[in-house]
């Protein structure tokens, strides 16, 4: 997936569009505003995806920033201070460490040196919830690392 300003987007990147679609059940797109990739101290890159807009569905999005760490030292470090910061509980998937913040929907997971947080906009009635699909996005965003 490429971007105007910057040319490719590794977040975007890792969770191509289909399998975005797939995980959360409907038809999604790229948001038109995604910040450039930074290289600097270390890369973040970060990708929106929504719903297609059809009049009456409640809309959905979901949001990856993507971080490399200098060391999976540093790595935990972050998502240690991110758990420590917030009511979090541990969660389990293809990754070394993750914590789910249910007030936020907001899930941050670590392998080796990435870290990624993942957030969706809560469920309304009869959609999959938002820590269902945080867990599918972060271990198909992970699984290569």
């Amino acid at each position: 997936t490429t971007n105007k300003n910057s040319g490719k987007n590794l977040a975007c990147m890792k969770l191509p569009l289909d399998m975005a679609s797939k995980i959360i059940g409907t038809d999604m797109e790229i948001s038109n505003y995604i910040l450039a990739d930074r290289n600097t101290p270390s890369i973040t890159s970060n990708c929106v995806y929504r719903t297609k807009g059809s009049k009456g569905t409640p809309s959905r999005t979901i949001s990856i920033i993507y971080r490399k760490y200098t060391s999976s030292d540093s790595a935990q470090k972050s998502i240690d201070n991110f758990a420590k910061n917030n009511k979090s509980e541990d969660v389990n998937g293809s990754f070394d460490k993750g914590y789910y913040i249910d007030r936020s929907n907001q899930l941050t997971a670590r392998k080796g040196d990435i870290v990624v947080t993942i957030t969706i906009t809560r469920e309304k009635e009869n959609q999959p919830k938002s820590k269902d699909i945080s867990l599918k996005v972060a271990n198909e965003v992970l699984k290569d690392n």
